[in-house]
């Protein structure tokens, strides 16, 4: 990148636009193999973002704006967007999650943020959100809509292909895959809640909550 930035190649120093072009087509952007030592675990911000986005959450309501109602967002995510205690975000850059990570001589920041509550009640916030909707109080709900993948109800083959491109950016195992075809063959599900659950398992997997 520096050297972009030096001689953008025909001479120009300082080519902003073909240094943005040198980042996002750079080999480590765009080719490097999944590796057990490299990764990084998606802070629940981002995580609840993209389900927003999945789920059309601005085009649905344009004039919401949300945000830790009531404190209920920080008490399940052990994040308080816009407030963090410090400039290195709501971790440390240098924390090491006791066990395998550790002992590996790894770091892993955004781990310092789950504990035994967080790891089950952020993943119950996002099925609230995904089935009632994003809350502005107890009896305000913004609910996001499945018009994209309401579709592929149906072919539960099809719609978990959909959903490891969406959420998992193609990388879910097998395993993974095989627990959404049980869990999706359950006949008692609506097509919604067929939809919603497949999306939230995605989303809680370890395809979808680590960023390789």
């Amino acid at each position: 990148m520096q050297d972009v930035f030096v001689n953008d190649g025909s001479g120009v120093r300082g080519n902003l636009a073909a240094v943005v072009k040198a980042i996002l087509l750079d080999n480590e952007a765009r080719n490097l193999p999944i590796s057990p030592d490299y990764g990084k675990v998606r802070e629940p911000v981002i995580r609840t973002m993209h389900l927003g986005r999945l789920l059309h959450l601005a085009e649905e309501h344009p004039k919401f704006v949300w945000w830790n109602w009531v404190e209920n967002y920080y008490n399940s995510s052990i994040q308080e967007p816009m407030n963090s205690p410090s400039v290195f975000n709501f971790y440390t850059p240098v924390y090491q999650a006791p066990g395998e990570i550790r002992n590996a001589g790894l770091v892993s920041p955004g781990f310092q943020i789950i504990n035994t509550y967080s790891a089950v009640s952020f993943p119950n916030l996002l099925w609230d959100y995904m089935h009632d909707g994003f809350r502005a109080s107890w009896s305000w709900t913004y609910p996001m809509s499945y018009r994209d993948t309401l579709t592929l109800a149906d072919n539960p083959a099809a719609l978990i292909d959909h959903v490891n491109l969406l959420v998992c950016s193609g990388t879910m195992t097998a395993r993974t895959r095989g627990i959404l075809l049980t869990a999706l063959a359950d006949p008692a599900l609506s097509r919604k809640d067929r939809v919603a659950l497949a999306l939230w398992t995605a989303m809680n997997s370890p395809e979808g909550v680590v960023q390789r």
